[in-house]
């Protein structure tokens, strides 16, 4: 997302940020690494860190990839939480979860349906303002 932003004017913070506390810490999945190596996104300076409440009021909009994660991003935040909460692909014609890929082990399905979303992203965010 990061990276495709750059194209843009866009005072934007991009962060990845858990709802839960198993991975905190750790480097970013092997076959993730694998995929972000082809495209050239350097991860050297990721590690799994967790939401907190205070996110809820700092950002404009917090992305969850499935709808359980978008209501652990809502407990997270609470009710007077100012960022919008909702699944990447809420911004897509298909309205949908994204695929797990620790279920599915299909970690290219889940890239390319994290890479057509931050494309509908962008779009919204082009369409109402936020980036030019």
């Amino acid at each position: 997302m990061a990276k495709k932003l750059a194209a843009y004017k866009a005072p934007a913070l991009i962060k990845s940020k858990a709802t839960s506390s198993e991975e905190l810490g750790n480097p970013v999945y092997w076959a993730t690494a694998k995929i972000l190596d082809r495209l050239g996104v350097d991860y050297s300076k990721k590690c799994a860190e967790k939401l907190v409440p205070s996110d809820g009021v700092y950002y404009d909009f917090i992305i969850g990839m499935e709808e359980s994660n978008v209501r652990a991003i809502k407990r997270i935040i609470g009710d007077g939480a100012s960022a919008r909460v909702l699944r990447l692909l809420d911004f897509t014609p298909n309205p949908q979860d994204i695929a797990d890929p620790w279920y599915t082990r299909n970690f290219e399905l889940t890239f390319e349906q994290i890479d057509n979303g931050t494309d509908y992203l962008i779009q919204y965010l082009k369409d109402n303002g936020y980036v030019y």
